[in-house]
């Protein structure tokens, strides 16, 4: 069953959404967005292994139209997202959002509730949107829901494959505020980057070191200028550990 917390939006009409945390990013260089088309394609193989399960027919699921969304589909993320005054996991535009020049469907994903969801519950949620892409099923679970055998194993191919060292990152975030006149509001150079920096960084690394013995770090950070705060002015910081080598015991 999915989880109470896992909140998408299907846009068929335009309503207050606000996209806070930062600039809205195609997938390309969005670690986000990579792992997320990633277990996609991981849960089409799936599809494509179990196709004479009951499941499939029983909801009518086209593996070719399934293919094509995935495909087809944009995905960016965002620090956050808020609908109607109410933080959402994804939002997604089967006919593509108004607000962009590219018509293509796209997903919108919740960066803070992604990195904040195990393997499981990351799946789930990209069933969930493609399933929505496909307009099989809008703001219930229920289709999904019922593909929750092929979810799970799609889990345990790729927990026992090379591929979880790729699938399952493991994410930090933190933000530096800073004052009007300060020019530079990710100078390296200051004490409190170097501090916020080694934060995030340890924040994803611990986290990856609960299931990995060896875990690969990337620290990324931006200046931001966040309008809906009154211009509040910030250095954001993202960092990605990935694991490499053994893997420990998950529980998940």
């Amino acid at each position: 069953m999915l989880k109470s917390f896992l909140i998408s939006v299907t846009i068929l009409v335009m309503g207050s959404v606000s996209f806070g945390g930062g600039n809205e990013n195609g997938s390309g260089g969005d670690s986000y967005a990579i792992e997320f088309q990633a277990l996609s394609k991981e849960f089409l193989q799936t599809l494509k292994e179990k196709h004479d399960s009951p499941v499939v027919s029983k909801w009518h699921l086209n593996l070719e139209n399934y293919s094509r969304s995935v495909q087809g589909t944009l995905v960016r993320s965002q620090e956050n997202l808020i609908l109607d005054s109410q933080a959402v996991d994804a939002i997604k535009f089967p006919d593509g959002n108004p607000d962009s020049k590219d018509k293509s469907p796209m997903i919108i994903l919740n960066r803070n509730r992604w990195r904040n969801s195990n393997l499981v519950d990351k799946l789930r949620l990209v069933v969930h949107e493609y399933f929505g892409i496909m307009k099989l099923e809008i703001n219930d679970s229920t289709v999904s829901t019922d593909f929750s055998d092929l979810i799970v194993a799609t889990f345990n191919r790729i927990r026992s494959s090379a591929l979880f060292l790729q699938s399952n990152q493991f994410y930090g975030y933190g933000r530096l505020y800073g004052s009007l006149s300060q020019m530079d509001i990710c100078d390296s150079s200051n004490v409190n980057f170097s501090l916020k920096y080694n934060e995030v960084k340890e924040e994803a690394l611990g986290k990856c070191k609960l299931v990995f013995i060896h875990c690969d770090i990337e620290v990324h950070f931006e200046p931001v200028i966040d309008p809906s705060l009154y211009q509040a002015r910030y250095c954001e910081f993202t960092s990605v550990a990935t694991g490499v080598g053994a893997i420990g015991p998950v529980c998940h």
